[in-house]
């Protein structure tokens, strides 16, 4: 048989752990949604009326505790659940109130607890009201003082768990309402990522490439630069709707970490110049008739342009993994050989 009273702890406990992250991923949501206008759209940007939380029951001390005390604090926890399931279009204003509902409801918990306790400790047998004594309403005839006394601590123990339950049950709505917005955001982000980094790169990309015959065309000259320019950034784009769209699929999207999808972007053209720079520089070519000192980029022959689009697309989309590559590389060259703290301290134990 389950121990009411254990169960209502461990309730309580894993609610408790839950308001704070709750709580601090709304206000990061908030911050976000705040600066930005298209998600604003169709929401009251205007703060409703605060609904402070009654802090009366709180303040009563367990000893003066009453009956009556308990039911209006399962009264309160029924009304905010009411409150919850009437909320049409959440804002993260609305699910830090709730958030502060489900923690006056654990402070309501703990108070009912140790006027509980306080029954108990004291053998006191409160005042029940007939439904709940099962003595008729015109009875003069009290029932024992100890069955009174185990009754009402039974009832108390009924009413907490309502109480509490409901705390949880505010928390998973929150929980609900967050992930959300956790979808509308990663859809926004992944709006940007695709209008407004990929789509004006390859708008310039076409203007710009010499098939059309613009008179602002790319010259010879700089075509391998900019190819490498271009697909290493498009590469970088495509990996981060990629990694974007699995995150979001997992469950792994977090708002609060939303620069690990755009921090790759800018860098990869760098790092695809400098590898491509270094390849030539090796005397590497996509050219078969180079001469005896073989350039990859030879603004003379660009047959073999598909090439450099290939591995500049290839080290836009294995952006990271090119940098691990190219660290582990840096490190076998120029190995550290300063000794660790654990050498250390190997050294000097061998030494005593």
């Amino acid at each position: 048989m389950v121990d009411l009273k254990e169960e209502i702890w461990n309730i309580w406990s894993d609610t408790h752990n839950r308001i704070g992250p709750l709580r601090e991923l709304a206000f990061k949501i908030q911050g976000y949604v705040s600066k930005d206008f298209f998600l604003q759209l169709g929401y009251d940007n205007s703060l409703p009326d605060k609904d402070e939380p009654d802090q009366t029951l709180l303040t009563v001390p367990p000893e003066k505790y009453s009956m009556e005390h308990v039911g209006q604090a399962e009264q309160l926890a029924m009304k905010y659940q009411r409150k919850t399931e009437d909320l049409k279009k959440v804002q993260p204003y609305d699910i830090l109130q709730i958030t502060s509902r489900a923690g006056h409801l654990l402070g309501l918990t703990e108070k009912i607890m140790a006027y509980r306790e306080y029954l108990s400790n004291n053998k006191t047998s409160p005042p029940l009201a007939p439904a709940i004594s099962n003595q008729p309403p015109n009875s003069t005839s009290p029932a024992p003082a100890s069955g009174m006394q185990t009754l009402a601590t039974e009832f108390i123990l009924s009413s907490v768990m309502t109480i509490v339950a409901t705390a949880r049950d505010l928390l998973d709505a929150a929980d609900g309402h967050l992930k959300n917005w956790e979808t509308k955001i990663g859809i926004r982000e992944s709006a940007i990522l695709l209008l407004g980094w990929l789509v004006p790169a390859v708008v310039i990309y076409l203007v710009l490439h010499p098939i059309f015959g613009s008179n602002i065309s790319i010259a010879d000259i700089y075509r391998v630069p900019w190819e490498v320019l271009f697909w290493s950034w498009f590469g970088a784009v495509c990996m981060s709707l990629i990694t974007l769209a699995e995150d979001m699929l997992e469950g792994k999207f977090d708002p609060r970490k939303l620069e690990k999808y755009r921090y790759k972007i800018p860098v990869s053209p760098f790092v695809a110049a400098v590898i491509v720079l270094f390849l030539t520089t090796l005397g590497f070519s996509v050219n078969e008739s180079a001469g005896p000192v073989q350039h990859i980029v030879d603004s003379e022959d660009l047959s073999k342009i598909g090439v450099v689009m290939i591995i500049s697309f290839l080290l836009g989309f294995f952006g990271k993994r090119t940098l691990d590559l190219l660290d582990q590389a840096w490190r076998r060259i120029f190995p550290d050989t300063r000794p660790s703290e654990g050498s250390d301290t190997k050294k000097t134990d061998t030494k005593k």
